[in-house]
């Protein structure tokens, strides 16, 4: 976790999208004036606090990396919010069963299990009418068995651009609204999480900053070759169908 959130220090948010798409998603969802709104996996906030600025809405923002919710609550508090957030170490899985005018999951479906599954929770916690806004890998065309092994995931993990509105109606959902992370935000974003991560090696001992150096490296290069050819991160704003 320590890891995650000093790769992520020199990013805005913890995901591909540019900082224009998160502005556009999230004008898109304070335009409906949610009175109240979950971010599940909200990394440094950028996603609560932009929607906070918007409207008068009240955020229960959850993450179970103290790094990103001291970051979060820190760069909250330099705004001027129309509504308020709450920044709590969470796990998703142990939330009550409210439900939110506003449900945000901007590339965490980890936390909860699969792409599909976390689309079936979030659905679970919307109030009737509200708006889902959630984003995740997707693929752009079928990746290589090398690819799928290196990632430890079967083609099934992630479901095709061409596929979506299949998989969000099988969720009962309708998709409003689709923003994908252009190749330039995707690279700006890489290209920073590597630099992330090579801080990251020199607070560590020199076994574990090779490790850290070597995993990142692999990465890279696994994109570089595989990923950046079949790989696309798609964000939508959804509500029930």
């Amino acid at each position: 976790m320590r890891q995650s959130a000093v790769a992520h220090a020199a990013l805005h948010q913890a995901n591909p999208l540019s900082a224009d798409q998160l502005e556009a998603l999230t004008s898109f969802v304070a335009e409906r004036s949610p009175a109240t709104a979950l971010d599940i996996g909200c990394g440094p906030g950028a996603a609560s606090i932009a929607i906070s600025k918007r409207c008068d809405v009240s955020v229960l923002a959850i993450d179970i990396n103290d790094l990103f919710l001291q970051r979060a609550d820190e760069s909250a508090k330099r705004e001027s919010l129309a509504g308020s957030i709450i920044f709590r170490k969470n796990d998703p899985k142990e939330l009550d069963d409210s439900r939110y005018d506003a449900v945000i999951c901007l590339g965490s479906s980890h936390a909860i299990g699969s792409p599909r599954e976390a689309l079936e929770w979030c659905r679970s916690r919307l109030k009737p009418a509200g708006l889902l806004l959630f984003a995740d890998l997707v693929w752009k065309t079928s990746p290589s068995s090398h690819f799928t092994k290196f990632l430890g995931r079967d083609e099934a993990f992630y479901w095709h651009e061409c596929d979506e509105n299949q998989v969000f109606r099988q969720a009962s959902l309708r998709i409003l609204k689709t923003e994908r992370a252009s190749t330039a935000s995707w690279q700006a974003y890489e290209s920073g999480i590597l630099q992330g991560r090579q801080v990251f090696a020199t607070l560590l001992t020199a076994e574990e900053a090779k490790m850290v150096r070597t995993r990142a490296l692999a990465w890279k290069d696994a994109f570089d070759e595989f990923g950046s050819k079949c790989l696309g991160f798609t964000a939508y704003v959804a509500t029930e169908a």
